[in-house]
């Protein structure tokens, strides 16, 4: 660029006295449009570039003019350049509907004193005795009997799951506690209809019913807990356990902030891995914490020197948190330097349905520890006994203590089940409670088979009525369990002159080592064809053969769609609902009571003892049918022929 002229200070003040005018006509331009302008020196410093300082005092007054005394924050600048949004008509108001508040809308307050009555019973329910006494204060109304909460029809029970059936015992309980409640509420409106005179006891009335009512409240709030928590970590199920309610469903000691890791969405689900197996989230988390701040969350970097440490350093008090039995077993297994590569062999040896049974010993053994100080992993035999000493206190039967002294051999070790001071207090339980047979006598099997003989010929009759006849007769004619039934495999079933023969190649309940499987051998009743059961499942693999979902080798399967495998407590159920409809009172006997009656009328038809414990599955030196399956009422078919009743050809 060409070097600028030189120019006098008059000339400078001049110029800058123009850009001074501009920029102030600039401002009531924006001034107009109602825009907060800000100055800024740098428009300034932009302009005089390669110029001299300005030394005339008057044209720097003239130019601090322009500054406003107060620079406008840049929040007021931002608030203006906003849009004013006109007001919407009241009738376009009306017609868009009331707006949803987030916060919640509660009435006026109560009188304090009576929420401090009925806070307690929401949070933590009822005293036991208080409300059994409340209970049996009241009865329900002579002229309003529908009060009364209705009782499940008796035919209705005979069908239904029994998973079906709890559910409506606890909805029925609570049903019967608020006609309760409502007896007591119109006791205190009678007398207060009446004359008013009888205030005092007519408050007692309303304060009882406010009680129940309060009660019911809390009891379905536990039982919203039950319905939601099987799906959710073990660990964070036992930071939010017995503690009191607030608004939220689920109540932690801290704030969910401060739970970090425990409370992030894929931790608060079971989650699982590759192949559908679980992922050992809960035992991580546990052992991370096991002698520290459950509430604090490892980070990954230190997560596996901090498992480990918690581990191999656990201190002699039992933590607070239950990690579950598999998981409890795991790290008992640890703690007595048990290679972590056969861990996981060592765990499979205990079935699922042990592992259930044992895991409500060791979640009490878990508080008993807790409460009492006792070292959960090392305990002495006395705290031992002293545990089984509470728990028959408690009420628990001499196959529950038993149970208890099995779990705690595996978890402790110690030689616990075979110390003499053990066995010594459990031969006094069984002195104490002795366990008797859940059935005294046994139904009559010809009774049910007289009712199925009329359900022929086989494929004239429904589908659902042949599945049914043939898991009773397979039931009654092989004497073996539901959970056997339900894994007959067709490709196991051979077919000879004389019958079937079916091997049973998955584990079963029996199952051991050296120990042979399950044989199941249906002969044919060629003078009984209508209750024969070697024809009946021939015909029931022809009825269903067009119907079976491919891939599906299990003999048994729904009539109903999508004809999926049957499992044994459907299998169950089936042989529940026959019974019932040939007379057999099944709220006495189950499904599995056809194990007692066919053994019973083998043994009364003259059946060899040892005939029936290989039919039936029982080992040759068993004393189990002896003992709980006879009741008063090489195998080539004899077992089952006794049964039905049917002679040899």
């Amino acid at each position: 660029m060409p070097k600028r002229k030189h120019c006098d200070d008059g000339d400078k003040i001049e110029r800058y006295k123009r850009k001074i005018r501009k920029l102030e006509e600039k401002s009531r331009q924006k001034e107009t449009r109602k825009r907060v302008i800000t100055y800024s020196s740098s428009d300034s410093e932009k302009n005089s570039d390669d110029e001299q300082p300005i030394k005339d005092v008057e044209a720097a007054e003239s130019a601090e003019d322009l500054l406003p005394d107060d620079p406008a924050p840049a929040e007021d600048s931002a608030n203006a350049d906003s849009v004013e949004i006109p007001q919407l008509d009241p009738e376009i108001l009306a017609a868009l509907g009331e707006s949803t508040q987030d916060t919640p809308n509660f009435g006026p307050k109560i009188h304090d004193s009576l929420a401090q009555l009925w806070l307690p019973i929401l949070r933590k329910g009822l005293d036991k005795e208080v409300k059994e006494k409340l209970l049996k204060q009241f009865l329900i109304p002579e002229n309003c009997p529908l009060l009364k909460a209705p009782k499940l029809n008796p035919e209705i029970s005979a069908v239904v799951p029994e998973a079906s059936k709890a559910r409506d015992k606890r909805v029925e309980t609570v049903q019967q506690q608020l006609g309760l409640g409502i007896t007591a509420l119109n006791k205190g409106l009678e007398l207060l209809l009446d004359d008013g005179q009888n205030r005092l006891e007519a408050i007692k009335y309303l304060s009882d019913s406010c009680r129940l009512l309060c009660e019911v409240h809390f009891t379905e709030t536990e039982a919203r807990k039950k319905f939601v928590t099987p799906g959710l970590n073990k660990t964070f199920l036992n930071i939010v356990q017995d503690v009191e309610r607030d608004e939220m469903l689920f109540t932690v000691n801290k704030p969910f902030s401060s739970v970090g890791k425990l409370v992030e969405p894929p931790l608060l689900l079971e989650q699982r891995g590759e192949g559908g197996s679980k992922t050992d989230i809960s035992s991580r988390s546990w052992q991370g914490h096991a002698n520290g701040d459950p509430f604090e969350a490892d980070q990954p970097e230190q997560a596996a020197s901090h498992n480990a440490t918690a581990i191999e350093n656990a201190s002699s008090s039992t933590p607070q948190s239950y990690p579950g039995g598999r998981d409890a077993l795991r790290l008992a297994l640890t703690r007595r330097k048990t290679p972590e590569v056969a861990l996981d062999l060592m765990l499979a040896s205990v079935s699922e349905n042990t592992m259930k049974q044992y895991s409500v010993t060791y979640k009490l053994w878990w508080q008993f520890c807790h409460k009492n100080s006792i070292n959960l992993f090392e305990p002495d035999i006395a705290s031992v006994i002293t545990f089984l000493v509470d728990q028959y206190n408690k009420g628990s039967s001499y196959g529950s203590i038993n149970s208890h002294r099995s779990a705690l051999s595996l978890l402790v070790g110690n030689n616990v089940g075979s110390d003499e001071q053990v066995k010594r207090l459990l031969k006094g339980v069984y002195k104490l409670k002795t366990p008797r047979p859940k059935y005294n006598s046994t139904w009559d099997p010809q009774v049910v088979l007289n009712h199925i003989s009329q359900w022929y010929p086989n494929l004239e009759i429904c589908l659902e009525l042949l599945t049914k006849k043939l898991v009773v007769l397979l039931a009654l004619c092989t004497g073996h369990r539901l959970q056997t039934l339900s894994l007959i495999k067709i490709n196991n079933i051979c077919t000879s002159s004389s019958g079937l023969k079916i091997l049973i190649t998955d584990i079963v309940k029996t199952s051991a080592a050296g120990r042979d499987q399950p044989l199941l051998v249906l002969p044919y009743f060629v003078t009984n064809p209508a209750i024969c059961p070697a024809k009946t499942l021939e015909d029931y693999l022809s009825a269903t053969a067009n119907l079976r979902p491919e891939g599906t080798d299990n003999l048994l399967v729904s009539y109903k769609r999508p004809h999926k495998k049957a499992t044994s407590q459907t299998i169950g159920r089936w042989i529940k609902q026959t019974l019932a409809v040939s007379g057999i009172d099944v709220a006495v006997f189950g499904a599995h009571s056809t194990r007692h009656a066919s053994t019973s009328a083998a043994a009364t038809a003259g059946v060899c003892v040892d005939t029936i414990r290989k039919a039936a599955g029982w080992t040759s030196t068993s004393l189990t049918f002896a003992r709980f399956y006879n009741r008063p009422v090489s195998d080539d078919g004899v077992f089952a022929r006794a049964v039905a009743g049917e002679t040899s050809s």
